[in-house]
């Protein structure tokens, strides 16, 4: 199997990358503190089953025929031993208003004259915690890290979720130096990387577009 390299790190993806600079830069920045083995970028898992009776989700696992809409993509992943880490990645430009409980946040642009809205982050990056947690089950801690860029400001963020945050890049340490620093074992940490491997779906042409139709996210206001 041929592996591609994302650019300027050691962390390898088994199918052709389709990250944004945004993605880029966080993967770079998360080399220093995981191993690059235990990074997953542009992770595809199938999406969480919504009601009683759908078709089980482990007769899914590592299907190449899923449609868009059946599929999840995680921005980020890394697993350490202070627990699992759900990235979503914004590249987003301005100041950013927002409440754990609201459908939308809300990005301010050139000096507020501009005004958009987009669909909660923490929200979105739920459902890609719920898609993780039929693999894994929920024995482990996962935190969900809304990660923006260093040309957003993150003005007013309140009422997160336990275990949520939102982030700049460059605060990554800090939050890493309040958490426990002994949650998982090495043989966790082994046995949740190999269920990843596993249970990664390899995205197809077609997935990843009716995906990226399905993750519209924008209003203008």
């Amino acid at each position: 199997m041929e592996f591609h390299k994302v650019r300027g790190t050691k962390v390898t993806l088994p199918y052709q990358l389709q990250l944004t600079p945004a993605e880029i830069r966080l993967v770079f920045r998360l080399q220093r503190y995981f191993e690059p083995a235990k990074i997953f970028p542009e992770l595809y898992l199938p999406r969480c089953a919504k009601k009683a009776g759908s078709v089980p989700t482990e007769f899914m696992l590592g299907a190449q025929d899923l449609r868009g809409s059946e599929i999840t993509q995680i921005d980020c992943l890394a697993v350490g031993p202070q627990g699992i880490f759900v990235f979503e990645s914004k590249d987003y430009v301005g100041y950013i208003y927002g409440r754990g409980t609201d459908r939308y946040w809300t990005q301010v642009t050139q000096y507020g004259q501009a005004k958009y809205r987009f669909y909660n982050p923490v929200r979105q990056n739920k459902t890609h915690i719920l898609a993780l947690e039929q693999i894994l089950g929920q024995k482990y801690p996962i935190y969900s890290v809304i990660a923006f860029g260093s040309d957003a400001t993150l003005k007013d963020i309140s009422a997160l979720p336990e275990r949520s945050f939102a982030i700049n890049h460059a605060e990554l340490p800090a939050l890493l130096q309040k958490l426990p620093t002994k949650a998982l074992s090495p043989d966790q940490e082994t046995s949740i990387q190999n269920a990843l491997i596993n249970n990664r779906i390899s995205p197809t042409p077609t997935m990843r577009r009716d995906h990226a139709n399905d993750t519209s996210e924008f209003i203008k206001s």
